[in-house]
């Protein structure tokens, strides 16, 4: 997803990019465990909460879109609340670790919507009066970032990405209103 920052997997070569895209769309040499934050609109009060429900793709207004679809391909999202920001209106948010077993497009996009929680800065499925609210706040992108990709492999890789300042500052402002 272009608008997600954070890791960002390469390949070196056609051939290594075919075993990785294999792996990463069907799994079936090994699981990567992809680690993301997202920053989600509302108090989270579902606890820990896997999302297991199809995505597909159609189009409307002239642009392509997910939604959730039973009988779309299998999605499995993971959602666990890391802190909530009690802030009042628009400013109530929660901070999520999203860990997904599948690799749809725009899948914890879809799926946060889904939850009644849209991802803060999501122009395509996010609530229009508090991205506009984090805007004057000075967030101008979507705030979902991919933390960690672990390959269990038989060297194992670990990929991390720290937090852009961004985001960070973000999260700083809205700490210190809450206190």
């Amino acid at each position: 997803d272009r608008e997600t920052s954070g890791c960002l997997l390469l390949a070196k070569n056609r051939q290594i990019l075919a075993k990785l895209h294999e792996m990463l769309r069907h799994e079936t040499v090994i699981h990567m465990e992809k680690t993301y934050l997202a920053l989600v609109n509302g108090r989270w009060q579902q606890g820990n909460k896997t999302i297991d429900i199809g995505i597909s793709k159609v189009k409307r207004g002239g642009e392509h879109i997910m939604q959730i679809d039973k009988a779309g391909d299998r999605a499995i999202s993971h959602f666990e609340p890391l802190e909530i920001f009690d802030g009042e209106g628009s400013a109530a948010c929660s901070l999520m670790k999203v860990t997904i077993d599948t690799g749809r497009t725009h899948q914890i996009r879809v799926h946060a919507q889904h939850s009644g929680h849209s991802i803060i800065g999501d122009s395509k499925y996010g609530n229009k009066e508090s991205n506009q609210f984090f805007r004057k706040m000075g967030l101008k992108r979507l705030f979902l970032h991919a933390r960690q990709l672990y390959l269990p492999l038989s060297d194992p890789i670990t990929i991390q990405a720290p937090l852009s300042d961004e985001l960070e500052v973000l999260l700083q402002k809205l700490r210190q209103a809450d206190s």
